[in-house]
């Protein structure tokens, strides 16, 4: 049993190493994406990734691809982190800057975008900030692709009527 889990670890290090290499750059941008441009919490999200990635590489099934399942710890990770944020930010209020109209703007989607139901918002970050194509999304979220369609179409439209808007084009 021993031998076969040190086997199992000795085989997985090379294999950690081209996963790295191969992906280090993507999971770097879905975490700078997902924590809003904070490039220090990004990179440590990053890391973090391949910390839990060495220790759960033998976990990966093949049932999707390997950059859905980074994709997804990846997000995961900086969920957390915001959550963390979140909880810390309830505990010290910091005095904040003037807005300027362009924050103002990013503000007002990231709480549009927010106040939509989970089974919009998802797809709406997954194509829009992590740029993943709709069976990339269908398969994230283990539902059909004209499911995803559906649910872009009515987010989308939503976020339009919240936002005061027309109609938008995806």
């Amino acid at each position: 049993m021993l031998a076969e889990l040190l086997s199992r670890h000795r085989a997985a290090r090379p294999e950690l190493k081209t996963v790295f290499e191969n992906h280090k750059d993507r999971v770097f941008t879905v975490a700078l994406v997902c924590l809003e441009g904070d490039r220090a919490a990004a990179e440590d999200a990053a890391q973090e990734v391949f910390v839990r990635l060495a220790g759960r590489l033998w976990q990966f099934r093949g049932e999707a691809r390997l950059t859905t399942w980074l994709h997804r710890v990846t997000v995961n990770i900086c969920r957390d982190e915001l959550r963390r944020r979140r909880r810390s930010e309830k505990q010290l209020p910091d005095p904040e800057p003037p807005p300027t109209d362009s924050f103002i703007a990013r503000r007002e989607l990231h709480e549009a975008i927010e106040s939509l139901p989970e089974t919009l918002r998802t797809p709406i970050l997954l194509r829009y900030f992590h740029e993943l194509s709709y069976d990339e999304i269908a398969t994230q979220l283990g539902c059909p692709t004209g499911t995803v369609a559906t649910r872009l179409h009515r987010g989308l439209k939503q976020l339009a009527k919240r936002l005061g808007e027309e109609e938008t084009e995806p």
